[in-house]
Protein backbone atom coordinates (compact mmCIF):
# COMPACT_ATOMS: atom_id res chain seq x y z
CA UNK A 1 0.00 0.00 0.00
CA UNK A 2 1.52 3.35 -0.82
CA UNK A 3 1.39 6.52 0.85
CA UNK A 4 -0.67 9.74 -0.58
CA UNK A 5 2.32 12.61 -0.76
CA UNK A 6 -0.04 15.47 -1.14
CA UNK A 7 -3.01 16.52 -0.04
CA UNK A 8 -7.61 15.68 1.59
CA UNK A 9 -17.72 22.07 6.11
CA UNK A 10 -12.69 30.28 11.18
CA UNK A 11 -10.55 34.59 13.92
CA UNK A 12 -10.88 32.63 17.53
CA UNK A 13 -8.78 34.87 20.08
CA UNK A 14 -6.85 32.00 21.66
CA UNK A 15 -6.53 29.72 19.04
CA UNK A 16 -3.22 27.45 20.48
CA UNK A 17 -2.34 25.23 17.38
CA UNK A 18 -1.12 21.63 18.90
CA UNK A 19 0.97 18.84 17.45
CA UNK A 20 -1.50 16.63 15.18
CA UNK A 21 -0.76 13.34 13.67
CA UNK A 22 -3.60 13.63 11.06
CA UNK A 23 -4.01 11.58 7.47
CA UNK A 24 -2.28 12.40 3.91
CA UNK A 25 -3.17 15.60 2.77
CA UNK A 26 -6.15 15.79 0.69
CA UNK A 27 -7.50 17.59 -2.67
CA UNK A 28 -11.19 17.58 -2.73
CA UNK A 29 -10.03 20.26 -5.78
CA UNK A 30 -7.01 21.15 -6.40
CA UNK A 31 -8.08 25.21 -6.99
CA UNK A 32 -5.02 27.82 -6.55
CA UNK A 33 -7.51 30.81 -6.48
CA UNK A 34 -6.55 32.22 -2.75
CA UNK A 35 -8.12 35.79 -3.45
CA UNK A 36 -11.44 37.11 -5.31
CA UNK A 37 -13.99 40.10 -5.02
CA UNK A 38 -16.81 39.47 -1.96
CA UNK A 39 -19.55 39.89 -4.49
CA UNK A 40 -22.20 37.33 -3.79
CA UNK A 41 -25.31 38.43 -0.80
CA UNK A 42 -28.78 36.81 -0.46
CA UNK A 43 -30.87 39.94 -1.55
CA UNK A 44 -34.51 39.30 0.16
CA UNK A 45 -33.89 35.32 0.30
CA UNK A 46 -32.49 35.25 -3.42
CA UNK A 47 -29.07 34.34 -4.53
CA UNK A 48 -27.67 37.43 -6.22
CA UNK A 49 -24.25 37.06 -7.98
CA UNK A 50 -21.65 38.99 -10.34
CA UNK A 51 -23.72 38.92 -13.05
CA UNK A 52 -26.46 41.18 -11.22
CA UNK A 53 -23.04 43.29 -10.97
CA UNK A 54 -22.34 43.31 -14.59
CA UNK A 55 -25.84 44.43 -15.48
CA UNK A 56 -28.12 41.72 -16.01
CA UNK A 57 -28.42 38.66 -13.36
CA UNK A 58 -28.91 35.03 -14.93
CA UNK A 59 -31.90 33.16 -14.15
CA UNK A 60 -31.33 30.80 -11.51
CA UNK A 61 -31.68 27.62 -13.50
CA UNK A 62 -29.21 29.06 -16.01
CA UNK A 63 -26.22 29.35 -13.65
CA UNK A 64 -23.73 26.32 -12.90
CA UNK A 65 -24.72 24.65 -9.77
CA UNK A 66 -22.47 25.71 -7.17
CA UNK A 67 -23.57 28.93 -7.88
CA UNK A 68 -27.43 28.27 -7.32
CA UNK A 69 -28.96 28.68 -3.80
CA UNK A 70 -27.66 25.66 -1.87
CA UNK A 71 -30.52 23.66 -1.43
CA UNK A 72 -29.68 22.37 2.27
CA UNK A 73 -27.86 23.40 5.37
CA UNK A 74 -25.15 20.88 5.08
CA UNK A 75 -24.33 22.73 1.54
CA UNK A 76 -25.02 26.14 2.28
CA UNK A 77 -22.00 25.11 5.46
CA UNK A 78 -19.84 23.30 3.15
CA UNK A 79 -19.45 25.73 0.58
CA UNK A 80 -19.15 28.76 3.55
CA UNK A 81 -16.30 27.07 4.66
CA UNK A 82 -14.63 25.11 1.79
CA UNK A 83 -15.04 27.46 -1.20
CA UNK A 84 -14.54 30.44 0.81
CA UNK A 85 -11.38 29.50 2.43
CA UNK A 86 -10.26 29.07 -2.11
CA UNK A 87 -11.72 32.87 -2.77
CA UNK A 88 -14.44 31.42 -4.97
CA UNK A 89 -17.07 33.14 -3.71
CA UNK A 90 -19.21 32.94 -6.22
CA UNK A 91 -20.48 29.52 -4.43
CA UNK A 92 -20.92 31.11 -1.22
CA UNK A 93 -24.80 31.95 0.28
CA UNK A 94 -24.46 34.59 3.22
CA UNK A 95 -28.01 35.82 4.16
CA UNK A 96 -28.65 39.49 3.09
CA UNK A 97 -27.23 41.82 6.48
CA UNK A 98 -24.96 39.29 8.22
CA UNK A 99 -21.94 39.99 9.16
CA UNK A 100 -19.98 36.11 9.96
CA UNK A 101 -17.61 36.37 12.84
CA UNK A 102 -15.43 34.47 11.01
CA UNK A 103 -15.42 35.92 7.60
CA UNK A 104 -14.76 34.89 4.01
CA UNK A 105 -11.34 36.85 4.28
CA UNK A 106 -10.45 35.53 7.61
CA UNK A 107 -11.00 32.36 5.61
CA UNK A 108 -8.86 33.26 2.97
CA UNK A 109 -6.56 34.24 5.86
CA UNK A 110 -6.09 31.45 7.32
CA UNK A 111 -5.12 29.99 3.71
CA UNK A 112 -2.38 32.71 3.30
CA UNK A 113 -1.15 31.79 6.32
CA UNK A 114 -0.81 28.15 5.75
CA UNK A 115 1.07 28.98 2.55
CA UNK A 116 3.32 31.71 4.10
CA UNK A 117 4.28 28.55 6.38
CA UNK A 118 4.68 25.56 4.66
CA UNK A 119 5.51 27.41 1.12
CA UNK A 120 2.84 25.48 -0.30
CA UNK A 121 -1.23 26.62 -1.26
CA UNK A 122 -3.48 24.27 0.93
CA UNK A 123 -6.27 22.43 -0.34
CA UNK A 124 -9.57 22.38 2.14
CA UNK A 125 -11.56 19.68 3.65
CA UNK A 126 -14.36 20.19 5.64
CA UNK A 127 -15.91 17.54 8.09
CA UNK A 128 -19.24 16.95 9.56
CA UNK A 129 -18.93 16.82 13.38
CA UNK A 130 -22.38 17.21 14.61
CA UNK A 131 -26.16 18.64 12.72
CA UNK A 132 -28.63 20.82 14.91
CA UNK A 133 -31.48 22.85 15.19
CA UNK A 134 -32.05 25.64 17.46
CA UNK A 135 -34.54 28.54 17.34
CA UNK A 136 -35.44 27.87 13.71
CA UNK A 137 -31.72 27.82 12.84
CA UNK A 138 -29.54 24.94 11.67
CA UNK A 139 -26.55 24.67 13.63
CA UNK A 140 -23.60 22.74 11.44
CA UNK A 141 -20.36 21.77 13.79
CA UNK A 142 -17.82 21.09 11.42
CA UNK A 143 -14.14 20.88 11.03
CA UNK A 144 -12.07 22.61 8.51
CA UNK A 145 -8.88 20.87 7.20
CA UNK A 146 -5.89 22.56 5.44
CA UNK A 147 -3.50 20.25 4.00
CA UNK A 148 -0.58 19.83 1.69
CA UNK A 149 2.07 17.87 3.40
CA UNK A 150 1.19 19.55 6.66
CA UNK A 151 -1.84 20.01 7.93
CA UNK A 152 -4.14 22.12 10.45
CA UNK A 153 -7.83 22.35 11.24
CA UNK A 154 -9.82 24.59 12.65
CA UNK A 155 -13.40 23.58 14.47
CA UNK A 156 -16.29 25.48 13.16
CA UNK A 157 -20.12 26.53 13.99
CA UNK A 158 -21.58 27.62 10.85
CA UNK A 159 -25.28 28.76 11.65
CA UNK A 160 -27.47 28.46 8.84
CA UNK A 161 -31.30 29.87 8.29
CA UNK A 162 -34.02 29.27 5.40
CA UNK A 163 -34.01 31.16 2.58
CA UNK A 164 -36.81 32.04 -0.37
CA UNK A 165 -35.31 29.69 -2.63
CA UNK A 166 -32.90 27.99 -0.44
CA UNK A 167 -30.61 28.42 2.02
CA UNK A 168 -27.56 30.61 3.36
CA UNK A 169 -24.95 31.47 5.90
CA UNK A 170 -26.10 33.39 9.09
CA UNK A 171 -23.07 33.19 11.02
CA UNK A 172 -19.58 31.10 11.52
CA UNK A 173 -17.48 31.14 14.22
CA UNK A 174 -14.60 29.00 15.60
CA UNK A 175 -15.19 26.11 17.92
CA UNK A 176 -13.02 24.80 21.24
CA UNK A 177 -9.67 24.03 18.81
CA UNK A 178 -7.65 23.38 16.55
CA UNK A 179 -4.21 21.59 15.79
CA UNK A 180 -1.60 21.96 13.28
CA UNK A 181 1.72 19.95 12.78
CA UNK A 182 4.29 18.47 10.35
CA UNK A 183 4.10 15.85 7.82
CA UNK A 184 1.48 13.16 9.39
CA UNK A 185 2.18 10.32 11.13
CA UNK A 186 1.64 6.60 10.93
CA UNK A 187 -1.15 6.88 13.52
CA UNK A 188 -4.59 5.68 12.31
CA UNK A 189 -8.07 7.14 11.59
CA UNK A 190 -10.35 5.34 10.18
CA UNK A 191 -13.26 7.72 9.88
CA UNK A 192 -10.45 10.48 8.37
CA UNK A 193 -8.74 7.29 5.82
CA UNK A 194 -12.66 6.41 4.59
CA UNK A 195 -12.98 9.63 3.90
CA UNK A 196 -9.74 10.33 1.86
CA UNK A 197 -10.64 6.84 -0.15
CA UNK A 198 -13.90 8.63 -1.20
CA UNK A 199 -12.83 11.78 -2.11
CA UNK A 200 -10.11 9.66 -4.87
CA UNK A 201 -12.65 8.12 -6.36
CA UNK A 202 -15.32 10.65 -6.11
CA UNK A 203 -13.95 13.98 -6.43
CA UNK A 204 -10.43 13.20 -7.64
CA UNK A 205 -12.38 10.18 -10.40
CA UNK A 206 -8.42 8.92 -9.72
CA UNK A 207 -8.34 5.06 -9.43
CA UNK A 208 -4.57 4.88 -8.95
CA UNK A 209 -4.80 7.16 -6.25
CA UNK A 210 -7.40 5.31 -4.64
CA UNK A 211 -5.29 1.96 -5.27
CA UNK A 212 -2.56 3.52 -2.88
CA UNK A 213 -4.83 3.28 0.29
CA UNK A 214 -6.41 -0.30 -0.59
CA UNK A 215 -5.09 -3.37 1.35
CA UNK A 216 -2.94 -5.28 -0.61
CA UNK A 217 -4.38 -8.52 -2.38
CA UNK A 218 -7.21 -8.64 0.77
CA UNK A 219 -9.32 -5.42 -0.92
CA UNK A 220 -13.07 -6.18 -1.63
CA UNK A 221 -16.54 -4.80 -2.84
CA UNK A 222 -17.10 -1.97 -5.30
CA UNK A 223 -14.93 -2.19 -7.79
CA UNK A 224 -13.15 1.30 -7.97
CA UNK A 225 -12.83 1.27 -11.68
CA UNK A 226 -16.75 0.88 -12.30
CA UNK A 227 -17.45 3.23 -9.44
CA UNK A 228 -15.46 6.03 -11.26
CA UNK A 229 -16.87 5.27 -14.27
CA UNK A 230 -20.37 5.92 -12.89
CA UNK A 231 -19.88 8.98 -11.51
CA UNK A 232 -17.74 10.20 -14.57
CA UNK A 233 -21.16 9.11 -16.56
CA UNK A 234 -24.13 10.37 -14.11
CA UNK A 235 -22.49 13.16 -12.37
CA UNK A 236 -22.21 16.82 -14.27
CA UNK A 237 -20.67 18.81 -11.33
CA UNK A 238 -19.50 16.83 -8.66
CA UNK A 239 -18.28 19.79 -6.52
CA UNK A 240 -22.02 20.26 -5.75
CA UNK A 241 -21.52 17.27 -3.50
CA UNK A 242 -20.76 16.92 -0.09
CA UNK A 243 -20.00 13.77 2.45
CA UNK A 244 -22.74 13.85 5.80
CA UNK A 245 -21.85 11.69 8.62
CA UNK A 246 -19.35 11.17 11.23
CA UNK A 247 -17.34 8.61 13.75
CA UNK A 248 -16.89 4.64 12.90
CA UNK A 249 -17.21 1.46 14.79
CA UNK A 250 -14.11 -1.40 15.23
CA UNK A 251 -14.79 -4.74 15.23
CA UNK A 252 -12.13 -7.44 15.61
CA UNK A 253 -9.48 -4.99 14.20
CA UNK A 254 -11.65 -3.81 11.64
CA UNK A 255 -13.27 -0.21 11.64
CA UNK A 256 -16.35 0.11 9.48
CA UNK A 257 -17.22 4.01 8.34
CA UNK A 258 -20.61 5.13 7.27
CA UNK A 259 -20.88 8.17 5.01
CA UNK A 260 -23.69 9.98 3.16
CA UNK A 261 -22.58 11.61 -0.09
CA UNK A 262 -25.16 14.03 -0.97
CA UNK A 263 -25.29 14.93 -4.61
CA UNK A 264 -27.10 18.13 -5.52
CA UNK A 265 -28.83 18.14 -9.03
CA UNK A 266 -30.91 20.82 -9.79
CA UNK A 267 -33.21 21.56 -6.72
CA UNK A 268 -32.81 17.84 -5.66
CA UNK A 269 -30.25 16.53 -3.30
CA UNK A 270 -29.26 12.92 -3.82
CA UNK A 271 -28.52 10.70 -1.89
CA UNK A 272 -25.89 7.39 -1.99
CA UNK A 273 -24.86 5.79 1.46
CA UNK A 274 -21.31 4.18 1.29
CA UNK A 275 -19.49 1.82 4.22
CA UNK A 276 -15.53 1.42 4.34
CA UNK A 277 -14.04 -1.24 5.77
CA UNK A 278 -10.83 0.33 7.34
CA UNK A 279 -7.53 -2.40 9.01
CA UNK A 280 -6.75 -1.34 11.58
CA UNK A 281 -3.20 -3.00 11.86
CA UNK A 282 -2.44 -2.37 8.29
CA UNK A 283 -4.07 1.42 8.20
CA UNK A 284 -5.69 0.24 4.85
CA UNK A 285 -8.71 -0.13 2.82
CA UNK A 286 -9.90 -3.60 3.04
CA UNK A 287 -13.52 -3.20 1.67
CA UNK A 288 -16.32 -0.67 0.32
CA UNK A 289 -19.64 -1.14 0.12
CA UNK A 290 -22.13 1.04 -0.99
CA UNK A 291 -23.39 3.21 -3.76
CA UNK A 292 -25.62 1.10 -5.83
CA UNK A 293 -28.08 3.89 -7.46
CA UNK A 294 -25.02 5.06 -9.13
CA UNK A 295 -23.96 1.32 -9.80
CA UNK A 296 -27.43 0.72 -11.03
CA UNK A 297 -27.97 -2.24 -8.39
Amino acid sequence: MGSRKDQTDTEAENLTPQESLDDPPRNWRRVGAMAGVWGVVLAIGAWVGPGFAAGGEKAEEDKPVTEQAPKSPSVAAYRYLKFGTLGQTDSVAVCEGSDPDVSIGDLQNLAADFEEKYGKSPFPEVEVVDDSESDGRHIADRVLRLENGASEKYEMTVTVKEAENGFCVENAEYGNGSTEGGDPGATVEPDKLAVDYLTRLYWDRSVSDAAELQCDGEYEGVDAQELVDAITAQVENKEASSLAGSGFEVNGGTATVSRDLEIQEGAQVRTESFTVGIDMASSCVVSLQGGEGLLGE
